[in-house]
Order: structure tokens, then C-alpha cells, then sequence
């Protein structure tokens, strides 16, 4: 993690590396995590390299075109506006809210929505089924 890292924050310069040109980009991890509870992050499209990087890109990548992406945006905006209801119904009572959970709960709307076509009201009830502690 000491290593010097280039971060671009130039669009067009991140959708070369991302879109554009990304088999030029295959191993470019962030962290080079090795415990075993790091597992999961190393799953992730911007931790896996090599031909593991190309298996889980060429099964996501179809999910998100411009076409999909475009069908998902009124999916993501109502939930931003459930999401904007959720703050104000608790500030109504409270003078501070916990914005991890409500980002938590909004992206368990977001993805429910999108992926699945399913509506979790988590946002409406504050909890969901598929939010679970541990």
C-alpha cells in the first residue's frame, strides 16, 4: 500500500482506461489484500486481475450498456426521492441522522429494483429482509 498510485480524475482520461482501452488496464489493483477476510473485496472488478478480471468483466459488462443503464435511471431517481422522504421523515424527529444507513438502505433499493425487480421498502419501513446484521 505504499507504492505511488496514479489516480485520473479527467473523464474522458477514465473512460479510456475503463471503456475504451481497458485490456490495457487489466491488472490495475488498488490494495493488494491476501487475508482471508479480504476474500470478498478481491472479488471485485477493480481488485480481480488477469484472466479472472476478463471472466468477471465479460459477465457484467452486458448488464451495463448505455441502453440498460438509460432503463435504470427512473428505477435510481425514485428511489433518490424515496430516499429524500426516509431524511426528512427522520429529521422530523431527530436533530442528526446516521447517513450510512440511509445510503445503506438506499442502495439495497437501488439494487433490489434493478437487478431483481423488486421493491424491499426499505426506505419506507427502514429495514428489509435482506438486511441483516452480523
Amino acid at each position: 500500500m505504499l507504492k505511488p498510485k496514479l489516480m485520473i480524475a479527467d473523464p474522458e482520461l477514465v473512460k479510456a482506461v475503463l471503456i475504451k482501452d481497458f485490456d490495457h488496464f487489466v491488472d490495475r489493483r488498488i490494495f493488494n489484500l491476501t487475508s482471508d477476510r479480504d476474500e470478498i473485496i478481491n472479488e471485485m472488478l477493480t481488485q480481480a486481475t488477469g484472466t479472472h478480471w476478463k471472466g468477471i468483466r465479460s459477465v457484467l459488462s452486458p448488464s451495463f450498456t448505455s441502453g440498460r443503464m438509460k432503463g435504470m435511471y427512473p428505477l435510481v431517481e425514485q428511489k433518490a426521492d424515496a430516499l429524500l422522504d426516509y431524511i426528512h421523515k427522520k429529521l422530523k424527529t431527530k436533530t442528526s441522522i446516521k447517513l450510512k444507513k440511509c445510503f445503506g438502505l438506499y442502495t439495497l433499493e437501488v439494487i433490489s429494483s434493478c437487478a431483481f425487480g423488486m421493491d424491499t421498502n426499505s426506505l419506507r419501513d427502514g429495514h428489509s429482509t435482506f438486511n441483516t446484521q452480523h
